[in-house]
């Protein structure tokens, strides 16, 4: 069983976005989306058998690509 108390707390006053959302707003296929989460290069929530994103999540991950 894991500790709750050390997971960081994630802001939930928007929705998760799920991979459709995220294709969306980064103006990509949802395949690439699923591919990029396979490979480790786009960071995800994992709820069970279901990936999720915030904004907040994706919007730091470009900012990091355009550094």
């Amino acid at each position: 069983m894991s500790n709750l108390t050390s997971l960081p707390a994630l802001p939930l006053d928007q929705p998760l976005l799920n991979a459709n959302d995220a294709a969306g707003l980064l103006a990509v296929r949802p395949s690439w989306i699923y591919e990029a989460v396979r490979s480790g290069q786009l960071p995800c929530l994992r709820i069970g058998r279901h990936i999720r994103f915030t904004r907040a999540m994706l919007e730091a991950w470009l900012a990091e690509q355009c550094s």
